[in-house]
Parts: C-alpha cells; structure tokens; sequence
C-alpha cells in the first residue's frame, strides 16, 4: 500500500481517522464505514498512516456496523497493535445512525482491553450525561457532537460541573 503520505499543516499536534462514522467524509478523510467487514484492510490503512505520520494518530469508530456486527473491541485492539495513539468510540451502530441510546457498556468494554487513551463518544447533552459517561465506562475524555450545535457553552458547563459538581448559571446568547 503506497498511498499514505500525509500533508500535516504546520503547527498541526495530532491526525484523526474516523471509520465506521455515518458520513462518508470527515476531515478530509475518505472514510469507508464497510471497514468493519474488512478488519485487514482497517489494519493495514492505520499502520500505514501511523508510520508516515509526523505526529500522534487518533482513530474514532462506531461499536459496529450493525447488532450482527459489533467489532469495537476487535478494532481497538488493532488500531493499539498499529501505534494508534488514543481512540474515541460512539456507542452506537452505524446501523442505528444516532437513535437509541448509546451503549455505554462497549465504551466500557473497549476501555477495559486497551491501554490507549478511550474517549467516549455518543448522547453527552449536558454535565450530568458527560458525568454518567466518566462514571460508567471509566474513558479516559470525552468527545461532545450533536450537543455543541448552537451551543458553544456546553464545554464550559461541562468543565466546570465536573470540575465542582456545580452547575454554572444559565448561560445565555446576548440579543443585542
């Protein structure tokens, strides 16, 4: 597999790669969410990305492609195995896009089989679902999606709550 130079912007810390997301493009990344039928292939395209890369790689991955498939624990390993530097998982199926809830325990599950930092992904709306989120699958950060759209102060709510277990004041957009 030649392809796999990578052009980092200088000033650029880290690479993400997602695979197994719902879109099909991220970051300027081509992702293909059918790697998860392929684990070789998912293996090969991170060691390739990995040694060609001048700084720290991060993979983010769904817990499978669907109920049948669930390989999240599989691709954790991998991506450790391949030099990946930290992963992030959604808890959910590529199948089951964003309804539901997220499964807490393959986050857990994940967390448990690796020694790279774990950053759980999926239904962190607020400060106690990002607490529930730390508690339940002892990951290592978090990653906030969806929740931060029109609302740019959930990160400093979330910090603070979990940093005084405290709510700050609503916090609300100026109408001026």
């Amino acid at each position: 597999m030649e392809r796999g130079k990578i052009i980092i912007v200088e000033g650029t810390s880290c690479v993400g790669k997602t695979t197994l997301c719902s879109n099909l493009e991220k970051f300027g990344w081509i992702v293909i969410p059918e790697a998860i039928r392929y684990l070789e292939k998912a293996k090969e395209i991170m060691e390739v990305v990995v040694k060609n890369s001048k700084v720290p790689v991060t993979l983010k991955f769904r817990k499978g492609w669907d109920n049948e498939h669930i390989v999240a624990t599989e691709i954790a390993k991998i991506a450790e195995n391949a030099g990946i530097s930290a992963i992030t998982i959604h808890g959910r199926t590529r199948a089951e896009y964003y309804s539901g809830t997220v499964d807490l325990e393959i986050i857990k599950k994940v967390k448990e089989n690796v020694n790279i930092p774990v950053i759980g992904n999926g239904d962190i709306v607020d400060e106690k679902s990002a607490l529930n989120m730390f508690q339940e699958t002892g990951c290592d950060g978090i990653m906030i999606g969806r929740a931060a759209l029109g609302n740019p102060w959930i990160f400093e709510k979330i910090i603070h709550y979990l940093k005084t277990g405290e709510k700050l004041e609503e916090i609300r957009e100026s109408k001026e």
